[in-house]
């Protein structure tokens, strides 16, 4: 499990938007130092901005933040993004340092999922049944057998159209055939390494905060 949370889960009971859960994880390892930890940072921070400017997407997105690097670290607890929030988050300093514990993370980030899905269904809350989980990092985790097996869960829940694992790899040394081989097969990974890395982040995180929006609107039917 992961060593620190920003806050507590919020919980949902009174909240009539059916929830989105999404997950983002982002490696801090030291090898992120530069434009690819500015990226994320920039990047996170028009993610949540986006969200919590649209009122609906805003009750209906319900946002884990992790980071890793040789520890886990829960950043923001299961919640809406709301004005407020985007305040929190925006606050969090992202520091490169350490290794890469990408199988922590990851198994973090699906016991956190499975977690969240018994208390909405203990509380009988509706909410959308593809999670959306995106994963972004520049190199090789620590343990790679450990982290396929991590990421195989994913895959797994994916296979049964109960989640939506993306990874965007990012940087000139990402080794680029084991981050497709953490991916779910069938599914191409992201890599972002040219002269606009920084930028090219913010881009991904953008269009992924769009595609949270579009599946919040009026209308939509769980998927």
């Amino acid at each position: 499990m992961s060593e620190t949370s920003m806050i507590k889960d919020a919980p949902r009971v009174g909240n009539p938007t059916q929830a989105k859960l999404c997950i983002l994880i982002l490696d801090t390892s030291g090898s992120m130092e530069g434009d690819p930890i500015q990226g994320c940072k920039e990047g996170l921070d028009l993610f949540v901005k986006e969200i919590a400017d649209n009122e609906m997407a805003s009750n209906a997105v319900d946002f884990l933040l992790i980071t890793f690097d040789s520890a886990v670290k829960e950043q923001y607890g299961f919640a809406p993004v709301t004005r407020e929030a985007k305040q929190q988050i925006g606050s969090i300093v992202l520091a490169a340092q350490g290794t890469t514990a990408m199988h922590k993370a990851l198994n973090t980030a699906y016991d956190r999922l499975s977690q969240r899905r018994a208390a909405f269904d203990k509380d009988k809350i509706s909410y959308h049944r593809r999670a959306r989980i995106f994963l972004i990092t520049d190199g090789e985790p620590d343990d790679l057998q450990a982290a396929l097996a991590a990421a195989k869960r994913f895959h797994d829940e994916e296979v049964n159209g109960n989640c939506y694992f993306r990874i965007i790899g990012v940087g000139n040394d990402v080794n680029e055939q084991t981050l497709q081989d953490l991916t779910t097969p069938g599914v191409d990974m992201q890599h972002l390494n040219g002269p606009n890395t920084r930028s090219d982040i913010e881009k991904a995180l953008a269009f992924a905060s769009a595609g949270m929006i579009a599946n919040a609107a009026p209308g939509q039917i769980a998927t």
